[in-house]
């Protein structure tokens, strides 16, 4: 195995591409893998391939599936575009590079599947990605026909980025095995600090309904206020809910409590400062930011839906609360607040499982050794 063709959509702001470019970086530097990664348009995510010289190329493939605001609009006309989109994509990949020399493609998502159409055209051994539930936390719906069937007979190999994403596909009708391997997530060694003062909780990722942020403001409103005066809540991304986020935090006359730090290129330093990290999803298939709080020994207060539970042992490393429950999200704001030292030793201890359980090495590995049970 020599030459690997990864192909993804999102920018490098997404938890699915960073994800991404820690494998690839690893199987370049550790396992002499010469990795190729095609993107759906220039963006950030290929201008820090570039910037790494890995090779990259931008083409305006098809997607598998359509966001339901869109989705009557999008089902007329997908079907008869789409075939040209690929084959379009493909007769300009293939100017790039030689399909002879590629031993696997590996799809990092279930929206895309221009790998598929790869595999099927070229006959080259072809791992799929599911990093996300599709229905349950981007509200995506399939216009393929009989998608999970599409899936699995269109791969060699699926992998699922945690139990719950696994589960889930072969309840909506894969049959084929599916591998479990976690994100690998970077991890420094961060000194722990005592904080004394305001008990500062921040909550990272995109701002859109499906994350969680309006719950957390909804949580903020409902503290006592002798709990309130004491915490600091901070939000870090950007997204399109801001605007109706800060009118939210306006009405309900927050804004001494609670701010946007907007886009944070170096969280790895900002997560130091706080005590707590918010994971409120409405399913979140892995978590990411999860893992980077636990990295920090940030106290994790998340949802009990999607992969949250199994990141969090179910409760073992944090504070697993109902979904779409701003009083159980406040009642786990005020408990950490009242118990914080039992709460920071939680904290530590789930420090300790994360760098062991998500490490970039770890799971890279894992990774390789799936893809060469497949690769030509």
């Amino acid at each position: 195995m020599k030459k690997i063709l990864f192909i993804t959509h999102d920018d490098f702001s997404s938890g699915s591409s960073r994800s991404l470019v820690a494998q690839i970086e690893f199987l370049k530097r550790e396992k002499k893998i010469d990795p190729v990664v095609i993107t759906w348009k220039e963006n950030s995510l290929t201008a820090y391939l570039r910037k790494q010289q890995i090779p990259c190329f931008a083409l305006k493939y098809d997607f598998t599936s359509v966001w339901t605001q869109n989705c009557f609009l999008h089902q007329l006309k997908r079907p008869y575009y789409r075939l040209i989109y690929n084959y379009t994509a493909y007769c300009k990949l293939k100017k790039e590079i030689d399909f002879s020399e590629i031993s696997l493609i590996v799809s990092n998502s279930s929206v895309i599947d221009f790998g598929a159409y790869l595999h099927r055209k070229l006959q080259i051994p072809h791992v799929w990605y599911l990093r996300e539930f599709g229905d349950l936390d981007f509200n995506v719906l399939p216009y393929v026909k009989d998608f999970p069937r599409y899936i699995e007979s269109n791969s060699d190999g699926i992998v699922a980025v945690s139990k719950a994403v696994a589960r889930h596909w072969q309840h909506r009708g894969i049959r084929k095995d599916i591998a479990v391997i976690y994100n690998g997530v970077s991890s420094n060694d961060v000194p722990l600090k005592e904080k004394n003062g305001l008990v500062k909780i921040c909550m990272c990722g995109r701002l859109c309904p499906t994350k969680g942020q309006f719950l957390a403001v909804e949580a903020m409103a409902k503290l006592p206020n002798s709990v309130l005066k004491n915490i600091r809540l901070d939000f870090y991304g950007v997204g399109e809910s801001e605007a109706k986020l800060k009118n939210l935090v306006k009405e309900y006359k927050l804004e001494k409590y609670i701010a946007f730090k907007g886009f944070s290129s170096s969280l790895d330093k900002e997560l130091m400062d706080y005590d707590v990290g918010l994971t409120l999803s409405k399913a979140e298939a892995f978590g990411r930011t999860t893992v980077e709080y636990m990295n920090h020994a940030l106290f994790v207060i998340g949802s009990h839906s999607g992969g949250t539970p199994e990141l969090l042992q179910d409760g073992a490393f944090g504070n697993l609360v109902a979904p779409n429950s701003p009083e159980a999200v406040a009642s786990a704001i005020e408990e950490y607040y009242k118990n914080q030292i039992e709460c920071k030793k939680k904290a530590v201890c789930a420090q300790i499982y994360a760098k062991e359980t998500f490490s970039v090495k770890t799971n890279a590995e894992k990774a390789f050794r799936f893809y060469e049970k497949f690769a030509r």
